[in-house]
């Protein structure tokens, strides 16, 4: 196995020493601009990520491409390289008697898949005079470093403490690096199913679950109304579906139709909603439906993915579950359960998330007219054993199809 470090830097190149005997480098050249609406912490391990995607591509899935970056923080601020002695001073007195973070994002990029994460230490700096910055300016080592010093040269004295791993304030988190290549060697371990492989087991995935749960109902209780489930759906949207189930008691009592919603007064429907979340937004997308429903449709419910999706608030997910329980159409809801689940069963990588992509796949491995009972079926089955933070695998009734306790529990993981 060919192994890459896509970096130029000697630290980052000794670090990694510790662990491979032999590799290459090739720098990158990715896009090292900070992402907006991240933390620093997350920014530094999206910009790792980058830099090896970018080398992997090149290099090709076969290689094991290990990049990293690296984000002084103080107080919600990034402290990058600085552009010259003057920022190197600003940093240097930033930093001067107080603690700030280092956060080292590490990502291994191997047969097309990207194991990433980052670490952090705390490190406490005494006071420092401004003769002592300016002298260490003069040397030259900060020019090239985040935050404007380097803990494994002249900067180190400096420093009185630090709360976590020294390599990673130097550039490159050893323990990190490893747990991150132990879990993409897995995928030497365990070959992916292939196209009819999946077919077969998510085709017994779906016989089973119909055997656990013969009644595949919506757990959204509209009676059936198209344009009730329609505006239960927009509000189920980062909000449970009891919930829902309950608001929308009162919420119907006052606009009991299309008609009605689409005059009724925004505040009130507001007002109605605000127990479900993200209340504006949602009760102006049911209003703004409820309207276009009545003066295109005369209040009834279009039957085509396309027209459905021209309604305010509603993407593929509401109008798959609009086709399928309302016109008993062939669908595909790739909510939260099914988007985890199924990639825990081996239909695609589990660092899989877009809904579009799965979608697609799904429709493909499914047997044909089972997608809306599948999905419905995926929600209890995800909300009783297959959970998000602690799945029951070992009392789990689809363990033997389950492609995620083959590559991960038999591993110890």
């Amino acid at each position: 196995m060919r192994v890459i470090l896509a970096s130029k830097s000697p630290r980052r190149r000794e670090l990694l020493g510790e662990i491979f005997r032999t590799f290459d480098i090739i720098v990158s050249d990715a896009d090292e601009s900070l992402p907006e609406g991240h933390t620093p912490a997350e920014c530094a391990e999206i910009v790792a990520t980058r830099k090896g995607f970018a080398v992997a591509e090149e290099e090709g899935p076969c290689a094991l491409v290990i990049s990293s970056d690296t984000m002084v923080e103080l107080d919600g601020v990034i402290l990058g390289k600085p552009e010259s002695a003057e920022d190197a001073h600003r940093m240097l007195a930033m930093l001067s008697g107080r603690t700030h973070n280092v956060h080292t994002g590490v990502a291994v990029h191997y047969r097309g898949r990207c194991f990433s994460g980052v670490d952090t230490t705390r490190v406490e700096f005494r006071t420092l005079t401004d003769a002592e910055i300016d002298e260490y300016i003069a040397t030259g080592e900060p020019m090239d470093k985040a935050g404007a010093y380097g803990i494994q040269g002249l900067g180190g004295r400096f420093v009185v403490g630090f709360c976590g791993n020294y390599d990673t304030v130097v550039g490159l988190s050893v323990s990190l690096t490893k747990k991150l290549v132990a879990r993409a060697r897995i995928c030497d371990r365990y070959k992916p199913l292939n196209k009819k492989e999946k077919k077969e087991r998510i085709a017994a995935i779906d016989a089973r679950l119909a055997e656990l749960y013969p009644d595949a109902e919506c757990a959204l209780k509209y009676g059936g109304d198209p344009w009730r489930l329609l505006v239960m759906a927009r509000l189920s949207a980062q909000c449970t579906d009891a919930r829902v189930n309950e608001v929308s008691k009162s919420l119907f009592a006052e606009f009991p139709d299309a008609m009605s919603m689409a005059e009724g007064d925004i505040s009130r429907i507001e007002e109605l909603v605000k127990p479900c979340g993200l209340y504006r937004m949602k009760a102006a997308n049911i209003k703004d439906a409820s309207a276009e429903l009545v003066a295109r449709y005369g209040g009834e419910l279009p039957s085509d993915m396309d027209e459905l999706l021209t309604l305010p608030g509603v993407g593929r997910k509401i109008a798959n579950l609009l086709i399928g329980d309302v016109f008993g159409g062939d669908a595909v809801v790739c909510d939260t359960h099914c988007i985890r689940i199924c990639g825990r069963l081996g239909m695609y990588p589990e660092e899989e998330k877009s809904p579009e992509k799965i979608e697609k796949i799904l429709r493909e491995l499914l047997p044909a007219g089972h997608g809306s009972d599948f999905c419905h079926r995926i929600v209890l089955f995800g909300r009783e054993v297959c959970t998000a933070r602690l799945p029951k695998c070992v009392e789990c009734p689809l363990s033997d199809l389950c492609e995620h306790i083959n590559r991960y529990n038999k591993e110890g993981k």
